[in-house]
C-alpha cells in the first residue's frame, strides 16, 4: 500500500511536472509569436532579405541593359565614324577628278589659243 501512495505521488509529480513544462512551452512559443517576438522577427528579416534580392536582381538587370546600351552606342560610334571616313575619302575622289578634268579642259583650252 505504502508503494502504490509513493507510485502515486510519484505520478501526480510527473504529471505536475508536465503540465507546468508544457505551459512555460506554450508561454514561449506565445511569446515568439507575438509581434516583436523572435518568429516575428525572423519573418521580417525573411520578407527583407526577399525584398533585397528582389532589388539586386533588377540593379544587375539595369546594369546589364546599361552595358549593352554603351557597347551598341560604341558600335554606332564606330560605324558613324567609318561612314564619316568614306564620305571624306568619295569627297577627296570627287575633287580630285573635278581638278583633273578642269587641269584637261584648260590644257585643251590653252592648245587651241595658241593653235
Amino acid at each position: 500500500s505504502g508503494a502504490f501512495a509513493a507510485l502515486a505521488a510519484a505520478t501526480r509529480a510527473v504529471d505536475r511536472r508536465e503540465r507546468f513544462e508544457g505551459a512555460a512551452l506554450r508561454s514561449h512559443v506565445a511569446r515568439a509569436k507575438a509581434p516583436g517576438g523572435v518568429f516575428a522577427l525572423l519573418e521580417a528579416a525573411r520578407r527583407e532579405e526577399a525584398e533585397l534580392a528582389a532589388e539586386t536582381a533588377m540593379l544587375d538587370s539595369l546594369h546589364r541593359e546599361a552595358e549593352e546600351r554603351v557597347l551598341l552606342q560604341r558600335q554606332l560610334n564606330m560605324e558613324a565614324a567609318m561612314e564619316k571616313k568614306q564620305m571624306e575619302r568619295r569627297e577627296t575622289r570627287r575633287r580630285l577628278r573635278a581638278e583633273r578634268k578642269a587641269a584637261a579642259e584648260k590644257l585643251l583650252s590653252d592648245k587651241l589659243d595658241a593653235g
